[in-house]
């Protein structure tokens, strides 16, 4: 199995393909948007991957598309430890 890491925001996604080795293969920037996605699911070619990113606001689409495709898809909850101020 190969992995393939998303940087994803609102208009650009950069893909980094990641061999079993943890070495990178290859990098791509592709839109945000369905037309964006299949290039990345056009590389894979049928191989099995892993495709990871960031929870955010717009990974979720990301995460639905690749999941639609059968694609194992896995993003990370952001951290319930960050600090909390009170008011007052």
């Amino acid at each position: 199995m190969r992995y393939i890491g998303l940087d994803v925001h609102k208009n650009n996604t950069t893909a980094c393909t990641i061999a079993n080795n943890g070495k990178p293969v290859t990098t791509m920037d592709v839109r945000s948007n369905e037309a964006g996605l299949q290039k990345i699911l056009d590389y894979m070619d049928g191989q099995e991957f892993c495709v990871m990113m960031e929870s955010s606001t717009y990974s979720y689409k990301i995460y639905r598309f690749f999941s639609k495709h059968d694609v194992g898809a896995l993003h990370s909850a952001r951290s319930f430890t960050e600090d909390y101020h009170r008011i007052g």
